[in-house]
């Protein structure tokens, strides 16, 4: 089945079922005194956000490299000799002035988790796949665990706007490797868990079992944060944050299992905690759509099984990307989905004159701003750039 087809089944199925796509959220946000000069300063910041046409002009092979220095300089962002160090400079100042204004630890820390995570996986991955390629051929993998520092190799794919150290992060690592919990940046609690599931990896020999468990930690990471936190409206806000990620991973994991042929207890090892719609419903529903995967792609079946689901939640419109599942190549309109989606969510705390609600909605539109950024610039030498309009993140 092609997209095109998809998207035409999926606007049919959306008319008959009448699925509700909700652009708004039950919870109300509230105005919060606590937050007033946070919100203003962040504000103030947002005024000086890009327009869509300099977004734009990023992807455009032909604009030169000093008028998007001058952008950037119009827009605040911190100065640096590339665009692409700029751009991460802005991830790290507006995340220290997010903690420096809101006097709370509860609210950055979470924004900045996703970070955290996704540079523990990265190096932990990184050495344990370097460890089993030196054991293949029989060298010695002692070079990499005595490295006090990040090797050169893996730093590119690191993220700097995070609440962990990332030289401490290493280190932490080559502890993990040695079944030492001592670490330096790592909780105690998070530093067993990796330890087990090391353990786990190292009679397998299956990666994937590291990379799932890590994603599902930091769901079970950021709901125990959202507990702990310092007011109601921050575990309130929090808790919506985890639900759209999760909704949009799970989701993700169930087409992907489906594609695979995944057993349903393969499938409920990679579904993550914290969504709306729950692992046991997703558990208990799964068996039904395999039928439809395994004579013909029913692509139809599946949607209207999963619009059951999601038709009453917050990531219901999550369903219409699902049309370009068929087609490898166009998935990357699911995650912008799920991007647009977190942007939704900040585009309604913007609308609180201040709150807890508007501070994080406000810093994650300037995060969504350094993303659109960094895809303009990774299309600028790709044959791709007449996309550029339609990868932008934004919500209408």
């Amino acid at each position: 089945m092609t997209s095109a087809k998809c998207r035409a089944d999926v606007e049919q199925l959306l008319a008959s079922t009448g699925l509700n796509l909700r652009q708004t959220w039950q919870r109300k946000a509230k105005n919060e005194i606590s937050f007033a000069h946070a919100t203003g300063r962040l504000r103030a910041k947002a005024n000086l956000r890009l327009p869509k046409e300099t977004l734009l002009s990023f992807a455009d092979p032909h604009v030169e490299l000093k008028r998007l220095h001058e952008a950037l300089d119009h827009a605040g962002y911190p100065a640096a000799d590339t665009l692409e160090e700029r751009l991460e400079l802005k991830r790290t100042t507006d995340l220290e002035m997010l903690k420096r204004v809101t006097n709370r630890n509860t609210l950055p820390v979470a924004m900045a988790l996703p970070n955290d995570f996704h540079n523990l996986k990265w190096l932990l991955k990184n050495v344990l796949l370097y460890q089993a390629e030196q054991q293949q051929q029989n060298n010695n993998i002692a070079n990499i665990l005595q490295e006090q520092t990040i090797p050169t190799r893996l730093q590119a794919n690191l993220l700097t706007a995070g609440n962990w150290d990332v030289q401490k992060l290493w280190q932490d690592v080559l502890r993990l490797i040695n079944k030492n919990s001592n670490c330096q940046v790592l909780p105690k609690k998070l530093a067993c868990e990796l330890i087990s599931i090391l353990q786990v990896y190292y009679n397998a020999h299956e990666i994937g079992i590291v990379t799932r468990r890590i994603d599902q930690l930091y769901f079970i990471y950021l709901a125990e944060l959202a507990k702990s936190a310092n007011t109601k409206s921050e575990r309130e806000y929090i808790l919506d944050y985890l639900a759209l990620q999760a909704d949009a991973a799970n989701l993700q994991t169930v087409m992907r299992a489906l594609s695979a042929h995944m057993t349903a207890n393969e499938l409920v090892s990679a579904l993550v905690p914290g969504g709306e719609v729950s692992v046991t419903e997703i558990a208990e529903l799964y068996p039904k759509l395999l039928p439809a995967m395994n004579a013909s792609y029913d692509f139809n079946l599946v949607f209207k099984s999963l619009t059951q689901l999601y038709q009453n939640k917050q990531s219901a419109s999550l369903l219409q990307a699902l049309a370009y599942w068929a087609e490898p190549g166009e998935r990357w309109h699911f995650s912008k989905a799920a991007d647009e989606l977190l942007l939704r969510l900040a585009v309604r705390g913007r609308a609180n004159t201040y709150g807890c609600d508007a501070v994080a909605g406000l810093y994650l539109e300037n995060m969504f701003e350094v993303k659109n950024l960094q895809l303009m610039l990774a299309l600028r030498s790709s044959d791709k750039n007449t996309q550029a309009a339609e990868l932008l993140r934004k919500v209408d």
